[in-house]
């Protein structure tokens, strides 16, 4: 008799735990084929700017801020912790910090400090850390200070307030744009950095449509060609709603003209959304940003904000994911050719990760952590929940097989009282029947369409409505209830069976 419960108990038991194995790998998918999952590196209440390099000998080194001091960590080219060191912050928070080989530089309060010491080397407004040293903006005056010998060199002067300052530096050359609006009209001057010596590298001038701003402009290392990156945004809009229009500008003899530059998302081929703190790399025409994109990742949800790295490539951005992750990830940073850190945006505390290509030498794989056991339960939980909306979607299965019983019993002779055997299988035959013929109802093609591979294909509403009648039947028989139950008993008991597995099966795929 106990076989009518533990065999549906298997079966629904074996459904949930093939919708665990897959949630546990959407929760854990990598960001693309070619790069490798997070590693957790530290924790920080504070939400600023992170930096990281792996030195000559493979080390690593990872700077970031907590509430009141600059935190430097170390670690070996596995990734194993060697050393940590903590500078206190003299006055107020950090902001943005710079790590080289042989010197941290970090930017708090509107001066600049290297790791270690109290005294401001310099005043700023402005800091953009770079590959081998920073820029920053005093008294209106551009600077460049080498991250080694914290020599520094002016780049340019009379700054205003509203200028957008980016560069992108090789180990020949520095390229920095300094770019100002009035109006729609944008002027750019780019400036080359190059053994010890200033130079004016091009003059551009472009006109955006009368219903756009400025918003920031950067320099592309393009071939040998100086080519800008523009955002835009609304000219006339009080709050900030996020939108944001990208251009890039193309030599025309001596003029430059405007063509627009579109986000592919990489998964989807949908528009990355929100593309913020945009850097240019030392890559030709390699940009590291962060947007909102598809992901897997999330208990509710299938978009979050993670890191890209991309091209610029005949009017789109060909991107890669470099991470892949549910939370916000924010103030991306290039450590070498083949890792990134990032800082993920938590509500009690936020995460430095890194991640690197899967053939980078030395690199750790993921563990499985507490929080990605609790993401992959709470969103299987959370499906199952949901597929209970397949009681109500199927009523129109159920409801022909209930209403013929229904009309048997009150016959003053019908064939359940006589314990016919035909009436128990046309009924169940009729439910399917039903069943396949409104197949829609629950399999509707975004169903269809998400169901894993082994549910979803050509025909598997048939294949699956068919395939779970048989097992409900088998298991009525196998459990010899014709012993103990009544003819409407077993087919109320096989109706529920089916839905049952319905519920399980095919019910979290619903929304």
């Amino acid at each position: 008799m106990k076989k009518h419960w533990i065999l549906p108990l298997i079966v629904v038991t074996i459904g949930i735990f093939l919708l665990v194995i897959q949630n546990y790998k959407e929760s854990t998918t990598p960001p693309s084929e070619s790069w490798s999952r997070e590693v957790d590196i530290a924790t920080t209440t504070v939400r600023s700017g992170v930096d990281a390099i792996q030195k000559k000998d493979a080390t690593y080194t990872v700077a970031y801020f907590s509430e009141d001091a600059l935190v430097e960590r170390t670690y070996d080219k596995n990734l194993e912790a060697t050393g940590k060191v903590e500078t206190p912050l003299a006055d107020g928070t950090g902001a943005d910090v710079f790590t080289g080989e042989e010197r941290t530089i970090y930017f708090s309060d509107d001066g600049i400090y290297e790791a270690g010491t109290e005294e401001a080397i310099a005043d700023a407004r402005l800091f953009r850390p770079l590959e081998e040293g920073v820029l920053y903006v005093s008294d209106a005056e551009l600077f460049y200070m080498d991250g080694a010998s914290l020599e520094t060199m002016k780049i340019a002067e009379n700054i205003t307030e509203d200028a957008s300052i980016h560069a992108y530096e090789t180990k020949e050359e520095l390229i920095v744009s300094v770019s100002t609006a009035e109006d729609n009209h944008v002027s750019s001057v780019l400036y080359r950095y190059q053994e010890g010596d200033v130079s004016t590298f091009e003059e551009i001038r472009v006109e955006l449509s009368p219903s756009l701003k400025m918003d920031e402009v950067y320099p592309l290392l393009g071939d040998n060609k100086p080519e800008l990156l523009i955002s835009a945004v609304p000219a006339f809009q009080r709050s900030s709603s996020g939108k944001k229009d990208f251009y890039t500008t193309t030599a025309d003899g001596d003029d430059h003209t405007l063509s627009a530059l579109s986000f592919p998302d990489p998964e989807t081929g949908a528009s990355l959304e929100e593309i913020e703190d945009l850097q240019v790399t030392a890559e030709e025409s390699a940009i590291l940003f962060r947007a909102q994109g598809f992901t897997e990742t999330k208990t509710g949800g299938s978009e979050a904000f993670n890191v890209y790295e991309g091209r610029v490539e005949e009017g789109k951005v060909i991107a890669t994911r470099r991470s892949n992750t549910p939370r916000l990830s924010v103030a991306p940073a290039s450590v070498s050719g083949e890792v990134v850190a990032w800082l993920d945006i938590g509500a009690d505390q936020n995460t430095v990760f890194l991640s690197a290509a899967t053939d980078h030498e030395g690199f750790p794989s993921a563990s499985l952590t507490e929080d990605t056991a609790l993401r992959t339960a709470g969103k299987t939980m959370m499906m199952l929940s949901t597929g209970l909306m397949t009681i109500v979607l199927t009523i129109m299965w159920y409801s022909p097989p209930l209403l013929l019983m229904s009309a048997w019993t009150f016959r003053r002779r019908n064939p359940f009282d006589d314990e016919k055997e035909w009436s128990f299988y046309g009924t169940i035959a009729l439910y399917t029947a039903v069943a396949l013929l409104f197949h829609h109802h629950l399999f509707k093609a975004q169903v269809v369409e998400a169901l894993p591979s082994f549910l979803g294909f050509p025909g598997s509403p048939f294949v699956v409505i068919l395939v779970f009648s048989l097992v409900a039947l088998a298991i009525v028989k196998v459990s010899d209830l014709d012993k103990w139950w009544g003819i409407p008993g077993r087919i109320s008991y096989f109706i529920g069976l089916h839905i049952l597995f319905m519920t399980v099966f095919i019910g979290p795929y619903l929304y």
